[in-house]
């Protein structure tokens, strides 16, 4: 965290936090008029270097800025790092459901591996698709995985096969 060194009005004093959460859910400082993001900042004063790359929360909280919780990391390396995107129809990130015109409901699985959207299979249970997903996730991604799908690789994959099972 950052703190005020001057008070420049009444309502800022000496000692309040510096910055603010920007729109993307940042924090964002104001260095002789001009704005940088923290967790830039935060790099360059612990490593004494201008990051050269994109720095990655490891946890997914934006806000979360400490030197532990942050690594450089090339694009694709931080797109694994993503939350799932909102308004899918499936619950889980990387399977979409589909829905013939008989009616019949299947559950495709896809990853991008390189650019490249990978079909992971069509399947009758939603978990399945998403079981198929975490096990190419965890393949491609490695130590760049999300927490998230991390967590969810754990239950599903490794511990949990009676659970995939008799959800479905």
């Amino acid at each position: 965290m950052f703190y005020k060194k001057v008070a420049l009005c009444k309502k800022i004093k000496v000692g309040d936090v510096a910055g603010y959460r920007n729109a993307d859910g940042y924090i964002s400082l104001s260095v002789c008029g001009k704005y940088y993001l923290a967790h830039r900042i935060i790099w360059f004063l612990f490593y004494g270097e201008k990051p050269s790359g994109i720095i990655d929360h490891k946890n997914g909280i934006r806000d979360d800025n400490r030197i532990s919780n942050l690594r450089l990391v090339s694009r694709k390396e931080n797109l694994y790092n993503s939350k799932k995107h909102k308004n899918k129809s499936s619950r889980f990130k990387g399977v979409v459901k589909r829905v013939y015109k008989c009616g019949k409901v299947v559950w495709r699985s896809s990853i991008k591996c390189e650019g490249v959207s990978v079909n992971l299979g069509t399947f009758n249970c939603e978990i399945e698709a998403y079981k198929a997903y975490l096990e190419k996730a965890f393949e491609i991604q490695g130590e760049y995985m999300s927490n998230e799908t991390y967590k969810d690789y754990l239950k599903y994959v490794i511990k949990e096969e009676k659970y995939v099972k008799s959800k479905c």
